[in-house]
């Protein structure tokens, strides 16, 4: 329940809250927009939360820590790909990096790979990203299993009792890291892919096929597996970023996929794109979704974004208590409120009992704080999302002969541009209109602080109100105490 008087507390918060320094130029633009093509990301992008330990192993999540198994497996005539000599396959896998370890040996590596802090993941984890992303409350338990050999690339596994879930990492590629890098960006037409790339031995099939959202891609592409889950397993390949592997488990509390097509005609919008792990985060790294395919996979698909708080309320690393909760009658009642939120993905969800249709009914509206920090440190911005919930081309010439292609409307990196800045002049907008809703919301301030934490004050005003202005604060002796100074580890090119 928001009671009048909201709007001072909050405005009192900002006010006292920290020492702000007069601006030495009024006109100054407060809070300009400054996106990222992923593309064009790099491990300096990366930004260490303050006073943060993740992926400390020794760590365990409070309140659950989910117990995976991975399952290796390979197949006559194709051996897991790490175990090969650089550069040895028609992709260009493995990279030079790997070491080229024994069939034995492989579990381990990938195991470590995935859930050991070290050099080659640059410190990141599955354990580390969930636990960043539940504040502590949620972990990865992962076990690894030696390796298979399957008679055939169709075949069905159940999960061992003792798991909630079961990887099964297959040998080589997968279709969705490679449908376009290996079809339309590396041929102009589907006649140009050589016999390399074709069926093996048998010259009578095509040497192109056909594949999800795109129309064509090449056949040895197309051979590989999609990667998939059912039953209590999820299948993978060697070129699945750990972000896939990470967004898996979201799945177990039974919150579903938040993508569509956006190569179909009509485009269908990827909804929350970047930035969200249930969408077009899983593809997040550097150089972006197009440097998926290496193996290993150490850039795109690499470090996923955070849940949207909308699924942190489902999956249930986040409660009521930690969200701001606005019904539409107390935002009538009072006329406007004003909301400060500090840090990552700190966010006030306003409710409403009746909206328009979208797919559905939409009950509520969520405002969050997003920072490129920590797991979000590869979004293209900072600054802060709204989004609706439910219980333009660009040009990027990628063609093999220079011609310039457009990005479908619907393609993700269409949102790269999508989050409200705070005041006007910024490249972006800082209020958002929902007539249909009696809703008008406004990004009203912003703020680092010095530890680097980065935080907004956001407001709502009903326009079917009928507040007469008149409001109250209500004050209470505070208690100091101890707190320790954290700051925000940056990397040398960065800049906010």
């Amino acid at each position: 329940m928001v009671r009048p008087g909201t709007k001072l507390l909050a405005s009192a918060l900002w006010a006292f809250g920290t020492a702000k320094a007069i601006p030495s130029d009024p006109l100054a633009i407060l809070d300009p927009q400054n996106w990222v093509n992923p593309d064009n990301m790099t491990w300096a992008d990366y930004v260490n939360p303050p006073c943060a330990t993740w992926n400390d192993p020794n760590r365990t999540g409070s309140i659950r820590n989910f117990k995976i198994a991975l399952v290796a497996v390979d197949y006559p005539g194709m051996d897991v790909v790490v175990t090969q000599p650089p550069d040895s396959t028609v992709w260009g896998n493995p990279l030079l990096i790997v070491s080229n370890p024994a069939r034995e040996d492989v579990p381990a590596y990938y195991h470590d790979l995935l859930n050991v802090p070290q050099a080659l993941n640059h410190e990141h984890t599955l354990h580390g990203y969930w636990m960043e992303d539940s504040a502590g409350r949620f972990g990865v338990l992962l076990t690894a299993f030696r390796p298979y050999r399957l008679p055939r690339k169709s075949f069905h596994n159940a999960s061992a009792a003792a798991y909630e879930l079961a990887f099964i990492l297959s040998a080589g590629q997968d279709e969705s890291s490679t449908r376009q890098e290996f079809g339309e960006i590396k041929f102009q037409t589907k006649e140009d892919v050589p016999d390399s790339f074709g069926p093996p031995g048998n010259s009578s099939l095509p040497k192109h096929a056909t594949t999800r959202y795109v129309d064509w891609t090449s056949f040895v592409s197309a051979a590989t597996i999609w990667p998939n889950a059912r039953e209590g397993s999820s299948t993978q390949a060697e070129s699945s970023g750990a972000a896939t592997f990470a967004h898996e488990p979201s799945h177990l509390p039974g919150i579903g996929d938040n993508y569509d097509n956006p190569y179909g005609v009509p485009a269908r919008r990827l909804y929350t794109g970047p930035w969200s792990m249930m969408s077009r985060g899983s593809f997040n790294g550097p150089s972006g979704p197009h440097s998926r395919w290496h193996i290993p996979v150490l850039q795109g698909a690499s470090l996923g974004s955070l849940h949207t708080v909308r699924d942190k309320l489902q999956l249930g690393p986040t409660d009521n208590s930690s969200v701001l909760m606005a019904p539409r009658a107390d935002i009538e009642s009072s006329g406007m409120i004003d909301i400060y939120g500090r840090g990552p993905r700190a966010s006030v969800q306003y409710q409403y009992e009746s909206a328009v249709r979208w797919q559905g009914v939409m009950v509520f509206m969520t405002w969050e704080v997003v920072d490129r920090m920590g797991a979000d440190s590869f979004t293209p911005d900072s600054e802060v999302m709204l989004s609706k919930g439910k219980v333009s081309d660009a040009a990027q010439p990628f063609q093999p002969d220079g011609t310039a292609s457009n990005l479908t409307v619907g393609d993700y990196r269409q949102l790269a541009d999508a989050l409200f800045h705070a005041r006007t002049r910024s490249g972006s907008e800082f209020e958002y209109v929902g007539g249909a809703n009696g809703l008008h919301f406004y990004v009203l301030e912003r703020e680092r602080d010095e530890s680097g934490v980065l935080s907004y004050k956001v407001g709502a005003r009903s326009l079917k109100g009928t507040a007469n202005g008149t409001h109250g604060v209500e004050l209470s002796e505070g208690k100091a105490s101890m707190v320790k100074e954290c700051k925000v580890k940056r990397n040398q090119g960065r800049g906010h």
